[in-house]
């Protein structure tokens, strides 16, 4: 066995306060060698919101992120913040 190449992935997990912050922030982070947003669907779209179920859980973990709500097809309220998964390549040797 010969091995020619070993990396190491880094991965950073980041939640955003609002679309317009989230787009800034990508932009700094992609600057700084991290991948856009690597959280994408069966469909290959791109996926910005993550669905909060225990509201109370998320505000005492996360106090500083802003939570928002649409109203769903079945006329019911989703809770969601704005979140992003991104990755860069660290070489070991």
């Amino acid at each position: 066995m010969i091995t020619f190449d070993k990396k190491t992935i880094e991965e950073i997990h980041v939640f955003h306060n609002s679309l317009k912050e989230m787009n800034e922030n990508v932009s700094k982070l992609v600057e700084k060698g991290w991948s856009h947003n690597t959280r994408i669907s069966n469909s290959g779209m791109y996926l910005t919101k993550f669905r909060i179920v225990d509201v109370d859980n998320f505000k005492q973990r996360h106090p500083e992120i802003t939570i928002h709500s649409d109203v769903g097809r079945n006329v019911k309220y989703e809770l969601y913040v704005y979140y992003t998964i991104h990755q860069r390549e660290a070489r070991t040797w």
